[in-house]
């Protein structure tokens, strides 16, 4: 066993190999120190030459650099804030959508259970494996990202009514969300089309659409997904959402705690039973597609900025306890979706609690707050953008090549996925460095009046 700041063991071939370059005078490597490589990176937050001026190896330096190539895919907070616990759980929602598109995509081109057209089969095939009752619901990924885009634009609102920072102003405020995710929407739109216009002899089809589409409107106007970029329709919900906040947000302005509270949990439940008792039977697809049918999702994320004004999921100290309770809510989430959907109008709150409870467990939270989950996360919006596209370019290839109808389900699964998540994760980071972050870096200037 190797001691702390030991190197690892070397093959015999290859310490022959060491011998005959020493021979030839070069110096041989010396072995990776645990300790080295910490005093190096504790080093380079006070001293940003100290990595330049260090005698590590080569092999020191690329394992104490890394940090900085996370920093380069660290998303940029116009506020200045950061919280890495949000982009953590925006890390759990995005591999939930990837999971359930991947199973979706890998069913309908194997057709390992039979011939299946969806979405408009899902609820005949999940029954017939575990596997894909397991990654179905995943499509719920949605609604947890409109429950933190609650909580990231009620809290500068909420901040300002309880007295710890000034105003935001609306000019500034929407100008911020039209900088911040207008630019990489329509980068992604205006590809998507020009691919359809080069490959699709019916392209004019697509025109009506494509300005639907660019407007935020599509879903509004036809009462069904973008045939642009069909996970779209819920960037569309939250650019409803967008508009509205700074008149929900006045819910803050209650002095008193447990009415303001009582408030917005009514308001939860009020929209998520008028969501799946009224909006859902009415049978009017623009309705459904607007911000109505999911506002009681964003107001869940009002509840969670209580919590965390008040120190509540932060300040405390986290527990094994609260790891149970927040995979009790993520089971009750799963049996809600696939057993008891009559219960749909509790999701908001189960999502809440699971939230709370991740910010609180010791476990959840280590997580949530890895490094590479953080930055993974806060790319998501370029990764949500544009993972269907990259599914569908290499589930082609992967599908005639790798994949093995002697295999069982679950592995040949497996097979099918690895690839894809790498490919998923790597072409988004890039096209997230060159189409999203830099727009990050702006900040709208308003004049003063």
């Amino acid at each position: 066993m190797s001691g702390l700041g030991s190197g690892p063991m070397i093959p015999y071939s290859h310490r022959e190999r060491g011998c005959k370059k020493l021979e030839y005078g070069c110096e041989p490597q010396r072995p990776i120190s645990s300790i080295r490589i910490f005093v190096c990176l504790m080093q380079s937050q006070t001293n940003p030459h100290f990595l330049v001026r260090s005698p590590l190896t080569r092999a020191d330096r690329s394992i104490a650099l890394a940090p900085s190539l996370l920093q380069r895919f660290s998303r940029v907070t116009s506020s200045g804030e950061f919280i890495p616990e949000i982009d953590g759980l925006r890390f759990i929602a995005i591999m939930a959508v990837i999971f359930h598109h991947l199973i979706a995509h890998y069913l309908t081109e194997t057709q390992r259970l039979g011939p299946v057209n969806l979405p408009a089969e899902w609820y005949q095939v999940y029954s017939r494996s575990r596997l894909v009752s397991l990654l179905f619901p995943g499509y719920f990924g949605v609604h947890l990202f409109f429950v933190i885009s609650g909580f990231i634009l009620a809290l500068p609102f909420a901040r300002r009514h309880f007295g710890r920072a000034s105003v935001p102003a609306l000019k500034r405020y929407y100008l911020r969300r039209l900088t911040r995710m207008e630019p990489p929407y329509i980068i992604n739109i205006s590809l998507a089309f020009a691919c359809i216009w080069f490959t699709n002899s019916g392209h004019l089809l697509f025109l009506p659409h494509f300005i639907a589409s660019l407007f935020y409107s599509h879903g509004l106007v036809y009462g069904e997904a973008s045939w642009i970029n069909g996970v779209a329709w819920s960037l569309e919900i939250e650019v409803q959402f967008y508009l509205i906040v700074p008149m929900l947000a006045a819910v803050f302005a209650v002095r008193d705690p447990f009415q303001r509270r009582a408030l917005i949990i009514g308001a939860v439940i009020f929209f998520g039973v008028a969501s799946q008792w009224l909006i859902a039977p009415s049978g009017i697809k623009p309705l459904k597609m607007s911000v109505l049918n999911y506002l009681q999702y964003f107001l869940a994320g009002f509840l969670l900025v209580e919590l965390h004004l008040s120190g509540w999921i932060l300040k405390r100290p986290k527990t094994y306890i609260w790891d149970a309770a927040a995979l009790l809510f993520g089971i009750a989430i799963f049996i809600i979706l696939m057993r008891f959907p009559k219960l749909s109008c509790l999701l908001p709150l189960a999502v809440l609690l699971f939230y709370a409870s991740s910010f609180r467990g010791k476990l959840s939270h280590a997580f949530i707050t890895l490094k590479g989950v953080v930055v993974l996360g806060g790319m998501c919006y370029t990764t949500y953008l544009y993972h269907t596209y990259i599914i569908s370019y290499l589930h082609s290839a992967i599908v005639y090549r790798f994949l093995s109808p002697t295999r069982s389900f679950p592995l040949d699964f497996l097979v099918y996925v690895l690839p894809q998540i790498i490919a998923i994760f790597f072409l988004s980071s890039c096209i997230f460095l060159w189409t999203e972050k830099p727009f990050m870096k702006i900040r709208p200037k308003v004049a003063k009046p």
